[in-house]
């Protein structure tokens, strides 16, 4: 997999949830932690619909939004 398809996760200090997003192009991922699962958000830059999945480890939710780019 060539290193532009690769998501790089950045974490938010500020937010009172877990909460952390990466971009890959017009893909924007976010994966919130709330009530003991995670929550995989994906958007489309300039697109109303959203992509919602639920997870019960971070990991697995970060794998899944790799998956979704690849």
């Amino acid at each position: 997999m060539s290193k532009d398809k690769i998501l790089k996760w950045k974490k938010s200090p500020m937010s009172s949830v877990e909460f952390q997003q990466a971009r890959n192009g017009r893909n924007i991922l976010s994966i919130t932690n709330q009530d003991g699962f995670y929550k995989l958000t994906h958007q489309i830059l300039g697109s109303t619909e959203t992509s919602k999945f639920h997870f019960e480890t971070e990991a697995d939710a970060q794998d899944y939004a790799q998956s979704m780019i690849r």
